[in-house]
């Protein structure tokens, strides 16, 4: 059961957005939420309801969308759209209902090290041969430093014989400059190039809880493990932060003016944390790629490239670890109905509602999905919007009286996993010495039992003698062609019977039934054993060879103890070749505990 409504779908909008492109805003301050969905083709969309209002073109491709308000710009309710696309962020502000542009701010340039500018100087002065410079670039990368796109460049362009050579050495017949080494360093004979990373995530840091007074800082992360505070105006960088890695999601819990934490997930599969006082020095290590994160009071849920959802505490210790059917491609935060918790979408179009670490819901989309936000959206204030890998846009709305709290778990317990009614040891103490202080009582308890268990004992040696004087008035006089020999694999409510059939001559066309008989000896109506494949085909028997069958056999709905299975081989005229029958205290004992 989902507690989601289908509000609209529309199969062929052609987006090509991931989560982060999506975002709604109050615009003009009316409680009438646009969406906006920037697109990788460079296009931003502004829907009014089910209608694109307006569509503007961005200057490179969108890695991600907020919206936040601009402090001293002006003193209505509308709000700015900041969009990271490339090295800069476009801001947009709505002027007399048309969104326009506002100003665009551009991030401070890659700052390298002295140690790689001083491998640079050498590489243009001639004191390192092209392979030399590559080698001590490599281990500056290795040591943690970062290095300049002009040095990823130079690691990354492939190898000729003039790698050996210094920059004042001939260059080889055959051998130009710009299909090797050589060109990078020419290209920039000064050393290195002055370079602005991309971004590669963008969120808002609220400046206080106050939802009427939206005010928020906009953090963004690059390419060169940079991430940047920005200022209130957005104008120009506040706090600057420098990790080892690149990141790839920014999740913001607190506030500016109480207590902020930012996760930070890297390519290099470390998460990292950023508080007031900075980089916190618990570093969470996942096993696999990371997909995103998501963090909830003290505990952080990562979703990795492994089908894998694990939780850890904010220590960085993995306190539990979930398998899911399919990979993982999006995982959403949502705080709706007084219950926080998160959306997690798997590549085969399912969605599950998690509250906490408990899942509580799952809906089935018609195709997987690219990018999933919870946001308001026209007059509701919880809605779920998915863009699809198919490019179609499904936007669902929580139910209005949908209780998320109340919402039992979905997850189905394992047959074989059940526990069993057993009570501990001091009740069973107890109990025992309750009943046995009075002796009468106790030799009247204990006769009881042996009583039962004779009985128990004579029901089953009846039915045995009934069966195996059944079975020979029907096979009496007729050699059986195929033989059968079974055996048990399992302790319930579900186990497996395996049937060996062998034969004499070859045989052709045959089918195993197997059935399920009371202690009478007749098959009833409502079995006590329940069989998943009553009848089985099979192709061929080859003397000397045993066919194994599986049958699996689990309990009913039925009253009373087994009497036995039985399994016929015959062949496509209804003639029986072979029978067996399965008549074990195991089952007998089973059925009577259950």
């Amino acid at each position: 059961m989902t507690p989601f409504l289908d509000a609209f779908y529309d199969p062929i909008e052609n987006l090509d957005a991931i989560s982060s492109c999506i975002e709604s805003a109050d615009l003009y301050g009316d409680g009438d939420h646009r969406l906006l969905i920037a697109s990788r083709n460079r296009t931003l969309r502004v829907y009014r309801g089910a209608k694109v209002v307006a569509e503007h073109e961005i200057l490179g491709t969108p890695s991600g969308v907020v919206s936040f308000r601009l402090e001293g710009v002006d003193k209505s309710r509308s709000l700015a759209i900041a969009i990271a696309a490339g090295t800069a962020i476009f801001v947009y502000k709505p002027v007399k209902g048309v969104l326009k542009p506002h100003s665009k701010f551009c991030l401070p340039p890659f700052q390298p090290t002295e140690q790689e500018q001083d491998i640079w100087r050498r590489l243009v002065g001639g004191g390192l041969t092209m392979l030399e410079g590559c080698q001590e670039l490599v281990d500056l990368r290795n040591s943690g430093s970062s290095i300049s796109p002009q040095g990823e460049s130079m690691l990354t362009a492939p190898q000729h014989a003039t790698d050996t050579t210094t920059m004042f050495d001939a260059v080889p017949d055959g051998q130009t400059l710009d299909n090797s080494r050589r060109g990078i360093v020419t290209a920039h004979p000064d050393g290195i190039a002055r370079s602005v990373p991309v971004i590669t995530a963008i969120t808002v840091l609220p400046a206080t809880i106050n939802e009427h007074e939206p005010l928020g800082q906009i953090i963004v992360a690059t390419e060169g493990g940079d991430v940047y505070l920005l200022g209130p105006s957005c104008r120009e960088t506040d706090i600057h932060y420098k990790l080892k890695s690149v990141p790839i999601r920014l999740h913001v819990t607190g506030t500016r003016a109480v207590a902020f934490r930012v996760t930070v997930p890297c390519r290099d599969r470390a998460i990292y944390s950023i508080t007031e006082q900075g980089i916190s020095a618990n570093v969470i290590r996942a096993e696999a790629d990371i997909v995103d994160v998501v963090r909830i009071r003290n505990k952080i849920f990562v979703a990795t490239a492994d089908s894998t959802l694990s939780v850890y505490s904010a220590r960085g210790r993995r306190e539990a670890q979930y398998k899911t059917a399919a990979p993982i491609v999006a995982i959403e935060h949502f705080d709706a109905a007084s219950v926080e918790g998160f959306l997690l979408c798997l590549a085969s179009g399912e969605v599950r509602m998690f509250r906490g670490a408990e899942p509580i819901a799952t809906m089935q989309l018609a195709n997987p999905v690219k990018g999933i936000r919870m946001v308001p959206f026209a007059r509701e204030s919880h809605c779920l919007v998915s863009v699809t890998d198919t490019g179609a846009l499904d936007i669902k709305i929580l139910h209005r009286s949908a209780d998320l709290g109340s919402m039992g778990s979905i997850v189905e317990s394992d047959p074989q996993d059940v526990p069993l009614g057993i009570i501990d040891d001091t009740t069973a103490l107890r109990s025992a010495y309750t009943r046995e202080k009075d002796l009468e009582a106790a030799s009247k308890m204990y006769f009881g039992f042996q009583t039962d268990l004779l009985q128990l004992k004579l029901a089953a040696l009846s039915t045995r003698v009934k069966a195996r004087k059944q079975t020979e008035d029907t096979m009496a006089g007729v050699k059986p062609q195929v033989g059968l020999r079974t055996t048990i694999e399992g302790f319930g409510p579900s186990f497996l019977v395996r049937v060996h059939v062998s034969a004499r001559k070859p045989l052709r066309g045959l089918s195993l039934c197997t059935v399920c008989h009371g202690p009478d000896g007749m098959a009833t109506a409502r079995p006590p054993l329940a069989i998943k494949d009553p009848l089985l085909p099979i192709s061929v028997l080859l003397p000397g060879i045993d066919t194994v069958l599986e049958v699996r056999v689990a309990v009913g709905s039925g009253d009373g103890v087994v009497g036995m299975l039985v399994f016929t081989v015959s062949d496509r005229a209804g003639k029986v070749l072979g029978r067996s029958e399965l008549l074990t205290p195991e089952i007998d004992e089973f059925v009577a505990q259950m």
